[in-house]
């Protein structure tokens, strides 16, 4: 057997760990690769208060559509609906910029990992991202995110009330909508109903296209959203409901 004997320097972020587990008459020895829980993408240089997962985001994307070009969010916060939506579209492997444990192992090969990670993205400007959200901290904070990931040209942004950012959207081709709607647990409501005001846009509006939203039951409930696609989520630990039409 080849024995190995190499210096590595370990950074703290990405430890490589082992872990023993006993159950019954078995042992299980697992060497854990990953380093940090696998939804934190690593790209965040702002966090907005209560945020939706990465990867809920991005599994509910994949959900309500698989090639649309145009996204929007009305209610985006630190706008991790919209970046997951150009990870997705442009091809960008989703831990391209986080750290993973397996990179502080010996004999890691860093220029084959940089080569996988460069080997699909795409660049298409017919792809865009609509984000709204009334506070101004929210915008200025996702566009340090944008500029981190260098995806500046492909999003548009609004600092506006709701109503007024959908009466004011224009776009002519068929586009994707997703929101979070605020619930009133950890974010106060900007108003009694916004989920009612999307509603009604969206069942409206002239461009065809899936929409979905994220809000609690008692929400869905009293509005009569009707949507016949609902997924149940826990999302930062409160029981939501995906609701979305293809």
């Amino acid at each position: 057997m080849k024995d190995f004997d190499r210096v590595v320097a370990i950074k703290e972020e990405s430890v490589p760990c082992f872990y023993l587990r006993f159950f019954q008459d078995r042992c299980i020895l697992s060497l854990d690769t990953s380093g940090e829980n696998l939804y934190k993408r690593g790209y965040k240089q702002y966090q907005g208060e209560a945020p939706i997962r990465e990867n809920l985001a991005a599994g509910m994307i994949k959900l309500a559509s698989k090639d649309h070009l145009l996204f929007v969010d009305p209610l985006c916060g630190s706008g991790t609906f919209g970046f997951e939506f150009l990870l997705d579209r442009l091809h960008i492997p989703v831990g391209s910029y986080r750290h993973f444990a397996f990179e502080q192992f010996p004999y890691f090969q860093k220029v084959t990992w940089q080569k996988l990670k460069a080997l699909q993205i795409l660049h298409n400007p017919k792809i865009k991202v609509f984000l709204n959200d009334r506070s101004e901290e929210c915008i200025t904070g996702l566009w340090k995110t944008a500029a981190f990931l260098g995806l500046e040209a492909y999003i548009i942004t609004k600092n506006e009330e709701l109503t007024k950012f959908l009466k004011d959207l224009k776009i002519s081709e068929p586009y994707l909508l997703i929101t979070n709607i605020p619930y009133g647990k950890r974010i106060m409501l900007e108003k009694q109903d916004p989920l009612k005001d999307l509603l009604t846009f969206c069942r409206n509006r002239k461009q065809d296209g899936p929409y979905g939203f994220v809000a609690m039951k008692s929400q869905i409930v009293k509005n009569k959203v009707g949507l016949n696609q609902q997924i149940l989520i826990k999302n930062g630990g409160l029981n939501t409901i995906f609701c979305f039409k293809e």
